[in-house]
């Protein structure tokens, strides 16, 4: 599920800007602005932290050996973060064909700053050479070499997910969802008008670690359903009746949902341009008051609007202020070590 999907530009208007976002005729802004700002806030934050905001799947990622990185179990830094799984590895030298190693054999020791490490298992042993304990994967090792460039391939998924699943008309239930919270049911389209659904949530309790479940009801009024009682880990849905008037698409808890912290960073950044332009056209477009006078009675309109700030400058400010205090605060989560030697 991408980003986007979440934050859409009523979702914004909603939350951060709260305010007549009107041209001078009245019509309101188009959401083709809100969504530009929102699709450049998270690139801009994504590039602020180096890490990958939506769910990417990295193939065959190439990564260079030299001779002390067998004694540390191949420690190798990936480049897209945060690193999920592991789905493949392989190693190749030069122009021959690679050889492919079990994906199990990964271990990632930090999967928020990328580090990778290869702990051999018994999967697939047999076509490792070991010498003195250490593990000689492919032919680099064979051959001794001190440095070999894009030796190590790893494949993986990165970044942040919603599990989506799309249910066929006329299906009963579903299974085997993988959540950390809250079950959310969207149908792609509302009930009848007067009909509702009735669903049975089955899995492990977040809480407690012991099976269990929570009835979710929705009608036509209602946009979703959502587990609030009861977190779960992994679920089923089971439905009171076969589905044949929607075809819904049941949208779990992510996995692994954005923090709040970073979602907020992204808002703030978004609504910065809806916030300028209207601050812009709050009594005209480049107008910073205005006086109208009839018969004797007059009356004046004054804002904030001036050659060097918008009448929502102070709003913009106090973005920009706390972004400032609150991205410093993200990035020590996710800074990666660094050392130079010299």
């Amino acid at each position: 599920m991408p980003l986007t999907d979440y934050i859409t530009p009523q979702w914004l208007k909603d939350r951060y800007l709260l305010i007549d976002l009107t041209d001078d005729n009245k019509v309101p802004f188009k959401d083709e602005m809100y969504e530009h700002c929102i699709e450049g806030a998270i690139a801009v934050v994504s590039t602020e932290l180096d890490i990958e905001l939506d769910w990417r799947e990295v193939a065959s990622e190439r990564h260079d050996v030299s001779d002390h990185i067998y004694s540390s179990f191949f420690y190798t830094q990936l480049k897209v973060r945060p690193t999920r799984s592991v789905t493949g590895m392989d190693v190749k030298f030069g122009a021959y064909p690679k050889n492919d190693l079990p994906a199990g054999w990964a271990v990632l020791s930090s999967p928020n700053h990328g580090q990778l490490q290869i702990m051999p298992g018994p999967e697939g042993i047999g076509s490792v050479i070991y010498s003195g304990g250490v593990p000689f994967l492919g032919i680099s090792g064979m051959m001794g070499r001190a440095y070999t460039p894009h030796w190590l391939g790893v494949s993986y998924e990165a970044g942040f997910t919603d599990q989506r699943v799309s249910m066929p008309l006329g299906v009963a239930s579903v299974t085997n969802f993988v959540a950390q919270g809250p079950v959310t049911v969207t149908p792609r389209k509302a009930p009848t008008a007067g009909g509702s659904f009735t669903a049975t949530v089955n899995g492990i309790n977040k809480a407690t670690g012991v099976l269990d479940s929570e009835v979710l009801t929705w009608s036509a009024t209602e946009r979703r359903a959502q587990s609030t009682v009861k977190e779960f880990t992994t679920a089923d849905i089971d439905f009171a009746e076969a589905v044949t008037s929607v075809d819904p698409t049941f949208n779990v808890t992510s996995k692994w949902p954005v923090p709040a912290d970073i979602i907020d960073c992204i808002a703030m950044t978004a609504a910065m341009l809806p916030l300028d332009i209207a601050g812009d056209l709050i009594i005209g477009a480049g107008i910073a008051s205005k006086s109208i006078s009839i018969d004797g009675l007059s009356t004046s309109v004054g804002t904030t609007s001036s050659a060097e700030n918008s009448g929502y400058s102070a709003r913009i400010k106090s973005f920009q202020k706390r972004y400032k205090e609150t991205i410093k605060a993200i990035k020590r989560r996710w800074r990666t070590p660094r050392m130079a030697i010299f």
